[in-house]
């Protein structure tokens, strides 16, 4: 089941990066770019990252996590390896 839902998240990525090139009008195979993509892209890989990063961190910290559920994860997550 692991292995499914890493593949539809996989795909789900794709398809939002791809969604994103053609919002901000990427062209497929262009090495220049036009003037207005250079923004488009940069937003997104460049602080964009970092605010998940942020939002996770503070979703992580707020998020209170037993021994019980952590032995869970470290059962589940060995049982895939």
């Amino acid at each position: 089941m692991w292995r499914t839902w890493s593949k539809v998240a996989r795909a789900a990525g794709l398809m939002a990066t791809g969604v994103l090139l053609d919002f901000i009008s990427s062209v497929p195979g262009a090495s220049p770019q036009t003037e207005s993509t250079a923004p488009g892209l940069v937003l997104p890989f460049g602080p964009g990252v970092g605010e998940l990063l942020v939002i996770a961190a503070i979703v992580w910290l707020c998020m209170p996590i037993g021994e019980a559920n952590e032995a869970r994860v470290r059962r589940i997550v060995d049982r895939g390896q």
